[in-house]
């Protein structure tokens, strides 16, 4: 019967008292310059800090128990409405919610999709090609946005049919 491989030997490293207590203090040494380093760091991003904010959600074809899912996309970052729940459901109460946008001295590119529950269940996506410019010089800034369904084949559903539309700010 084959001898199973040897285990090899595990060696202990000694270190004299003097040693750990250089190991300690050189720890303690790293643990106070990291603290005070990561305070120094901390601080806020200079400039000043926005926040966009979703007004109002409304659709052309609105059931009760119509809901909504948005996501927008400012200078390449994705931001979900609502924030708190999976869906929204759409109409004059839709609670107003507001993104805080990192300084950016060129300003902000807005752009915006939306997932739509109809009361059956299903799911329809709504796109558009508009990429809205806000200028930093333009805050506060008021706009509006349309979304349009996308149909079976991924081509941009017609203006007219089912289409979401929305008030945002920056202020």
């Amino acid at each position: 019967m084959p001898r199973p491989p040897s285990v090899p030997e595990v060696k202990i490293a000694k270190i004299t008292s003097l040693q750990a207590i250089a190991v300690a203090l050189i720890t303690a040494i790293a643990s106070i310059l990291g603290t005070l380093l990561a305070a120094h760091h901390s601080d806020p991003v200079p400039g000043h800090w926005h926040t966009m904010t979703v007004d109002q959600v409304t659709y052309t074809n609105a059931e009760p128990k119509t809901a909504i899912r948005l996501v927008l996309e400012i200078n390449g970052q994705a931001y979900s409405y609502p924030s708190r729940t999976l869906w929204s459901d759409i109409g004059g109460n839709i609670s107003p919610e507001s993104f805080p946008l990192p300084p950016s001295p060129s300003g902000y590119k807005v752009h915006f999709e939306a997932y739509l529950r109809h009361p059956d269940g299903t799911i329809k996506l709504l796109q558009s090609q508009v990429l809205d410019s806000v200028p930093e010089s333009s805050i506060p800034f008021a706009g509006s946005y349309q979304l349009h369904v996308v149909d079976e084949g991924f081509s941009r559903g017609w203006i007219g049919e089912d289409v979401v539309a929305l008030r945002y700010r920056v202020e």
